[in-house]
């Protein structure tokens, strides 16, 4: 059952971000971040793609976990609104999907799903947009905290 929720996870990221770049508009892209899980002091890297969709933002992505003794990643199918849009700078928050497996070397895999909700702001200024957010997962009582840093293509 857990290998399910993994295929369809999967299955439904490769749909949306297949389905996004044939439709991009001008003001989607890829962006990639890195961050830090407060509780587990673990850190992260990740990428994803944001597409306009009306007021909102689709923001499907994936992040690696680098912990100990094991494998972690997570798939994200999470989505944002414009609280504050600045020229220079935007305040956004958001949510979504979050599907997370746990692979320990010694043990069984472990797939998850959860609830992710964002806090964000962009900075528009630079070609290169930088951004930083804080995330709060909701997962089989395994709520990680995480701060992140990333750049906009």
């Amino acid at each position: 059952m857990m290998r399910n929720r993994w295929n369809v996870g999967f299955a439904a990221l490769a749909l949306f971000l297949l389905l996004g770049v044939a439709t991009t508009p001008a003001s989607a892209g890829i962006y990639a971040f890195g961050g830090y899980l407060t509780e587990s002091e673990d850190t992260f890297l990740g990428a994803g793609f944001q597409l306009p969709l009306g007021p909102l933002t689709a923001s499907p992505n994936i992040e690696y976990f680098f912990v100990d003794n094991g494998k972690a990643y997570s798939i994200n199918l999470d989505a944002h609104l414009n609280i504050i849009p600045l020229g220079i700078a935007t305040l956004w928050a958001g949510g979504g999907m979050a599907i997370q497996t746990l692979d320990p070397d010694l043990g069984d895999s472990d797939t998850s799903t959860g609830v992710n909700l964002l806090l964000g702001a962009n900075l528009n200024a630079i070609p290169l947009k930088p951004f930083a957010h804080i995330k709060q997962v909701f997962i089989d009582g395994d709520d990680p905290f995480s701060i992140a840093v990333g750049i906009r293509f």
